[in-house]
């Protein structure tokens, strides 16, 4: 048999089996609710093969082998489904079967895993669906292929008599998100045991139609509508438990290629939570992107005469599924993640005087906001990131959001914004995305590309600002063109000056202010260097050493200071240690 052949026997993979696995696992009394988030687990013990490595090996043979020719955000709603099934087995029974009593893992002749079943289960790395603090049962099946014309008219997906329904598994298949089932309502896939109303079962959440996702991942559904979608929307994904050190790798929470992940919005659904924007603001897919082939598009159209107190606009941009039940921004409509290394993203523009934040919110009902960073008006691709284990990074997030000023500052009491207030300062437990907010005072576009969540990011080396691992002139050179921009601040005070420059020069690069060719001393040459473009426009190697850009009595102000010195050959240890707090604040 053909790979394409045997992938396609993968879509339509019969699951009738699983009556017998249902009848035994799911009769009442049977096997009772896990009642937490499990941790994560190396290994799956797959019968006949041993201890199989989870993310790199199980799921992504599950995915191959039972819907292996589906869209790329089914592939990776397979994922879920699969590594929640396999959590299941192993915490009620401690293995789980390779047929399709259980799920298929691998069958011999049809192949193997290609990279994009490697990338889907990389692209959802340790998540499982939950409710209610249960983790649930993700039953799938293969299902009818719904199509335009065969499907129930105003549906997303479901499907009908008229669709090829080739496994006559579709009887097992729920709607829950077009029935409207929530809560106690939804009692399940008859594929199961199922509880009823008063006595709900809450790891029986329905069964998913593989055909049916791949469906709506052609048009344009994100994995997490999926499986909002068949099992409920308001079930709970969620990254397992990494423990106090992670073992995931950095990944993009939304990369906006072929979609707009969790950023697709409608930015007035939330229309309380913004201030002064006009109706042309609008979020849309772009070509311009930092990676891959497609980025975001956030054009603010700034309402001037709505800003009656003069402090500009805020625009909140929420993250969350779209069918989620819960407004865009609750946790719900999200992922929950360990709070451990980084959160943040990559943002360009042209327009001056803007401002970003994040606003997380936290399992215990908390919510935190991050300092306040400027966006740099270059037209250049710039990460802003705040480290989860890093208090000074978040401050308690207060009604309203924060002033708007930049410079790495807290949330203050400026425009008046009716997310709810709370938090600690400090992000101490699982925490999920709320949404990015930016702050200006005129018309602005802003590009966004990869929103990334890294928990093994370590602290960054201070002054190495293009994040290659080293301490360079290039970072030299973002600092001066930096000047002002909190971004570039090294000291910790809040904004890039002077004095930055100088910590930078002298204390982690071991060089002289005023040093031109950065030889080690400042002498004739740097002089020469600096007389002969006098008044001219010029960077560091033309004497311009304090980044205002042109080289002046300022800078010869510097030189003088440090003319006929010699430089410290290593960084002054005593100065870095003493400012290792402030160098190791995150970007």
């Amino acid at each position: 048999m053909s790979d394409r052949a045997a992938d396609r026997r993968c879509v339509w993979t019969c699951r009738t089996a699983l009556l017998l696995q249902a009848s035994l696992l799911f009769s009442a009394g049977s096997a009772s609710a896990i009642d937490f988030v499990p941790d994560a687990r190396d290994t799956i013990n797959v019968t006949g093969f041993g201890n199989v490595d989870t993310e790199s090996n199980y799921v992504p043979y599950v995915v191959y082998f039972e819907n292996g020719l589906a869209s790329e955000e089914a592939l990776k709603a397979q994922a879920v489904a699969a590594r929640t099934y396999a959590y299941y087995q192993m915490q009620n029974k401690g293995f789980i079967n390779n047929g399709t009593d259980d799920q298929v893992y691998f069958k011999s002749g049809r192949g193997l895993p290609k990279q994009k079943h490697y990338d889907a289960a990389a692209a959802t790395e340790g998540e499982i669906i939950t409710f209610n603090d249960t983790l649930v049962c993700a039953f799938y099946v293969a299902g009818a292929i719904p199509t335009d014309s065969s499907k129930v008219p105003g549906t997303i997906a479901q499907a009908t008599a008229s669709s090829s329904d080739p496994t006559t598994t579709e009887k097992w298949v729920t709607y829950t998100w077009e029935n409207g089932d929530l809560g106690n309502q939804n009692i399940g896939t008859p594929l199961g045991f199922r509880g009823t109303p008063t006595n709900p079962f809450y790891v029986n959440r329905g069964a998913k139609s593989q055909n049916g996702a791949n469906y709506m991942g052609t048009e344009g559904y994100t994995y997490m509508d999926i499986l909002k979608y068949y099992y409920g929307a308001d079930i709970q994904i969620e990254q397992v438990r990494q423990g106090e050190t992670a073992i995931f790798s950095r990944r993009s929470l939304s990369d906006f290629e072929g979609n707009v992940g969790y950023f697709g919005n409608d930015p007035f659904e939330n229309a309380a939570s913004n201030s002064d924007l006009g109706s042309g603001t609008s979020v849309s897919l772009t070509s311009v992107s930092k990676e891959g082939s497609s980025g975001q598009l956030l054009d603010i159209d700034f309402d001037e005469a709505a800003d009656g107190e003069g402090d500009g606009f805020i625009f909140r941009h929420a993250a969350g599924a779209t069918l989620a039940t819960d407004l865009a921004g609750d946790e719900a409509a999200n992922v929950v993640l360990d709070a451990l290394g980084d959160i943040g993203f990559w943002m360009k523009t042209t327009t001056p005087g803007l401002s970003v934040a994040l606003h997380i919110d936290e399992e215990g009902g908390d919510s935190e906001s991050s300092t306040v960073l400027d966006l740099i008006a270059d037209g250049q691709w710039h990460k802003y990131s705040w480290s989860l284990e890093d208090d000074s990074d978040w401050f308690k997030r207060a009604d309203p959001i924060f002033e708007g000023g930049g410079g790495g500052g807290r949330p203050g009491t400026g425009n008046q914004n009716q997310v709810t207030p709370g938090g600690t300062g400090a992000v101490e437990d699982r925490f999920s995305i709320d949404s990015i907010i930016i702050t200006g005072s005129s018309d602005a576009l802003v590009y966004l590309d990869d929103v990334f969540y890294d928990p093994q990011a370590i602290p960054p080396i201070p002054g190495d600002f293009d994040d290659d691992g080293v301490v360079t002139l290039d970072d030299l050179d973002l600092l001066l063109a930096g000047q002002g921009n909190s971004l570039y601040d090294v000291d910790g005070d809040g904004d890039a000056d002077l004095d930055d420059i100088t910590l930078w020069v002298e204390g982690l690069y071991g060089g002289l202010m005023g040093d031109t060719l950065f030889d080690g001393d400042v002498d004739l040459a740097d002089l020469s260097t600096l007389a002969f473009y006098f008044g001219q426009a010029g960077a560091w190697e033309n004497g311009d050493f304090n980044g205002d850009g042109i080289v002046n009595l300022l800078d010869l102000s510097i030189l003088a200071t440090n003319f006929n010195k010699t430089a410290v050959p290593e960084p002054a240890m005593g100065m870095v240690s003493l400012l290792g707090l402030a160098l190791l604040r995150r970007r």
